[in-house]
């Protein structure tokens, strides 16, 4: 397949990604427990939806899971091991953790669960414990036949359901609030915990080699980090910023001076952290010279290889980029879109027209562009296909599709799960596909067209 030219980056990517905060679903109520840090203690936020049977529900005020429409496939399922696939034991999960019937994660937003290898969307969840996870989505009792005792329920609300079960078997699923577990002020944990810091179940430890802080109740292992009072205390174990969006006012950081694995833990306010201008907020406020655009901590720089915009707290590298009106700001790197997940209505993106890597920006609106629900897909006649921004066409050799933002051609090709034609966004590469989680880049087995796929 010849190379396909990249156009500049579309001015909405910036203006999108800092108009968002005024929809974003931030779930308020975490003491930050900065590593390094003081430690500070919010209200919750309450009002979550249940399924029906009450044991379960969907984050509060999100669109449907991974966009409204269903997942496009170009062919067969991939090997297993994503979050909603099933498994008995964590080393199934190559994403997530197992808590007895299938791979999941904590999670805040419907679009950081992703889809599982049979295309159905997951969601993101309340479960018995009271605790964020993802679930596998069905539209009926035979999409459940897969996790042993499993139901199909609606969740309460909205026009979707899950798959649902007493999970008691798995390297997780234990019962009550485990050290490590996202909780509130008001929560009550057990599980060796001494009490509820306002963002997880903590317990107080003696040293980084004390491994006495165990694991969280879906197996993610918990370290032992000195704190910003000089107190070691059990932080939660994380791989990405995903794994901490339960625990409000956190992001995914290397543990340090020595120690290895990563930590959720509190931010600086330094440029590219999380940040949010609502009232009450669980972030750390923007470090002078910066400012809150409502979804990052910004400031200006120069060029595309302006190298100023510095890391984040996590110590993720910024990018310097061009935005609306041909001046340039600083955006969070990413290399997988579990890194943007703090960043609400964004997704991992390459950088366009000048400087190379990732940022966390929202969706250009175009067709074959990123998207989480309809409201993403700007372009007439779009809609949100689970991961990307779709239309329909009528056969392979249809060019109706244009390009993307990257200025990637579309392909028109017919999906294998509802056999009918639809835009799928073109790459070159795996790489062209990260702004969709989970997506390979295969073959349409028309002539040398490849896509992005499940």
């Amino acid at each position: 397949m010849s190379g396909l030219g990249r156009g500049p980056i579309v001015a909405a990517l910036l203006a999108a990604a800092w108009s968002v905060a005024a929809g974003c679903n931030f779930i308020v109520g975490a003491g930050d427990y900065s590593v390094g840090g003081d430690a500070s203690a919010l209200s919750d936020a309450s009002g979550m939806q249940m399924l029906d049977g009450g044991d379960s529900g969907i984050v509060p005020g999100e669109d449907a899971p991974a966009g409204d429409g269903r997942a496009t496939h170009v062919g067969s399922s991939d090997a297993g091991g994503r979050l909603g696939d099933p498994c008995t034991r964590n080393a199934q999960c190559a994403a997530g953790t197992c808590d007895g019937l299938w791979c999941t994660q904590p999670c805040n937003s419907n679009a950081v669960c992703g889809m599982n290898s049979a295309g159905e969307s997951n969601y993101c969840v309340v479960n018995a414990n009271s605790e964020y996870v993802c679930a596998p989505g069905c539209t009926g009792a035979s999409d459940c036949q897969a996790y042993p005792q499993a139901t199909c329920q609606p969740i309460s609300g909205v026009a979707e359901s899950v798959c649902t079960a007493a999970q008691s078997s798995g390297d997780g699923g234990t019962s009550g609030l485990s050290v490590g577990d996202p909780c509130t002020g008001s929560a009550a944990c057990g599980q060796g915990s001494d009490s509820c810091n306002g963002s997880w179940c903590v317990a107080a430890c003696t040293s980084a080699s004390d491994t006495s802080c165990g694991y969280n109740s879906l197996g993610v292992q918990n370290y032992c980090v000195i704190n910003g009072s000089g107190n070691y205390i059990c932080f939660p174990g994380c791989t990405t910023n995903a794994d901490c969006t339960p625990v409000a006012g956190t992001t995914c950081q290397p543990i340090g001076s020595g120690g290895t694995g990563s930590i959720c833990a509190g931010t600086n306010g330094d440029v590219g952290d999380p940040c949010s201008t609502a009232t009450t907020s669980p972030w750390s406020a923007c470090a002078a010279g910066t400012t809150c655009e409502g979804t990052w901590c910004n400031t200006t720089c120069a060029s595309s290889t302006d190298t100023s915009c510095g890391s984040s707290t996590a110590g993720i590298n910024n990018d310097c980029v061009a935005n609306t009106g041909g001046t340039y700001s600083c955006f969070p790197g990413c290399t997988t879109g579990n890194d943007c997940a703090p960043y609400a209505g964004t997704f991992c993106q390459q950088i366009y027209g000048g400087g190379a890597g990732y940022v966390c920006a929202a969706s250009g609106g175009k067709v074959g562009d990123a998207c989480n629900s309809n409201s993403d897909c700007k372009q007439a006649g779009s809609t949100c296909a689970g991961s990307w921004c779709t239309a329909p066409c009528t056969s392979s050799t249809d060019t109706s599709c244009g390009t993307d933002s990257e200025g990637l051609t579309n392909y028109c090709v017919q999906d294998s799960t509802t056999l009918v034609y639809d835009c799928f966004p073109g790459c070159n590469s795996d790489l062209d596909c990260t702004p969709y989680p989970g997506a390979s880049c295969l073959s349409t087995g028309t002539g040398s067209q490849t896509v992005c796929s499940f």
